[in-house]
């Protein structure tokens, strides 16, 4: 049997990038009959569930009689063919098409079935061929900022906004695929609206807009979330230096001397635990009957204070590895729960490393 060269395609195959061709569609009519057999399931599917669809019919037509190959048209360079993959996303990127245009056929219907006013009796003005010019209220207008009076101007704008953070906390936490997919999901919503929403760009050179296709209106989809990505770790970062630096202060007053002639400075000075009100007004010395009474008054009410005193510090034989470097004390009923707490965190995120800092220069006391 004869077969025919595998680099031009025959009348049992597909070619995408004819469409706009009358006589390359009837040279290859499969590629009519694959689309019309694969588009009413990929209309009445759900957005999630449209790429499946697709690539189901991809594998459909190569279990044909004789199976369908893929090709690629190109008016400079002729036909070429593609694998499953580039012919997976062929298809949807063609149904995607023929589904945004017959929303507009079905919205363009039902306008123009909509009741129309009784008219007077009058005579027929001068027929006024009125200007096809889109309404700006349906622009979403990539970057013009937080000016209001453009937002005013370009109300969608704000609801394109509003939509991109709904999904913004599923695509921070989601892979690079799901990310896509989440940014696909958005600009479908928006050719979806009703009236469909349309993109256009501002220019900061002149300050004009200027409409983008989809191509374009993807890549910006995509500046948004990552500048939205960015300002959250920014705020991430800001807030946990400011958590780290404020408990790093509370804990100077529970720091344990970790050395034989630092303890013994302690306690000729201050005691931490066993602060009492004559030391706070200044009565420092410790020869003077004013200082013995007030000992011997406070001493009954300062058993918790000697506790503390007993939690904050560690032997006075032992010195510890961490003698140069500040150290934090904490219980074990504590340290759990700041370990179970760092369970749904992100390992490589700033917070996660913080938090394993300062579990590592903390001591752990048993009451």
């Amino acid at each position: 049997m004869k077969t025919g060269n595998k680099d031009v395609p025959g009348k049992a195959d597909i070619v995408f990038g004819i469409r706009k061709s009358k006589e390359l569609m009837e040279k290859f009519p499969r590629t009519t009959e694959y689309f019309n057999q694969s588009f009413e399931s990929y209309r009445t599917a759900i957005p999630k569930e449209r790429v499946i669809v697709s690539e189901a019919f991809v594998a459909q037509a190569k279990n044909w009689k004789p199976p369908a190959r893929f090709f690629q048209y190109n008016q400079d360079t002729g036909f070429h063919p593609i694998d499953e993959k580039q012919a997976k996303d062929k298809t949807h990127e063609g149904l995607r098409g023929m589904k945004r245009a017959h929303d507009r056929r079905e919205s363009t219907k039902a306008l123009s079935d909509r009741p129309q006013p009784a008219k007077a009796n009058h005579p027929k003005p001068a027929k006024v061929i009125p200007k096809l010019v889109s309404d700006p209220k349906n622009y979403v207008v990539f970057a013009i900022g937080n000016n209001p009076k453009m937002l005013e101007k370009y109300p969608r704008t704000n609801r394109f906004r509003e939509l991109v953070h709904r999904n913004f906390e599923a695509h921070l936490n989601g892979t690079a695929e799901r990310r896509v997919a989440i940014q696909e999901n958005v600009l479908e919503q928006v050719y979806n609206w009703d009236p469909p929403g349309e993109f256009w760009k501002m220019h900061r050179g002149h300050g004009k807009i200027s409409p983008v296709d989809e191509k374009h209106a993807r890549r910006e989809t995509q500046k948004v979330f990552a500048s939205l990505r960015q300002e959250h770790r920014k705020r991430e970062s800001k807030k946990l230096e400011g958590n780290v630096e404020g408990s790093e202060e509370d804990d100077e007053i529970s720091i344990a001397p970790t050395t034989t002639s630092d303890i013994q400075e302690s306690n000729n000075g201050d005691d931490v635990g066993a602060r009492t009100n004559s030391s706070r007004s200044g009565q420092s010395d410790e020869g003077t009957p004013d200082y013995n009474h007030a000992k011997a008054v406070d001493k009954p009410s300062n058993s918790r204070s000697e506790t503390e005193t007993t939690r904050t510090q560690p032997s006075q034989n032992s010195e510890t590895p961490h003698s140069k470097k500040r150290l934090f004390i904490e219980t074990a009923s504590d340290i759990d729960l700041l370990e179970t707490e760092m369970k749904n965190w992100d390992p490589s995120s700033i917070r996660y490393k913080l938090r394993k800092r300062f579990l590592a220069r903390t001591i752990v006391v048993k009451l």
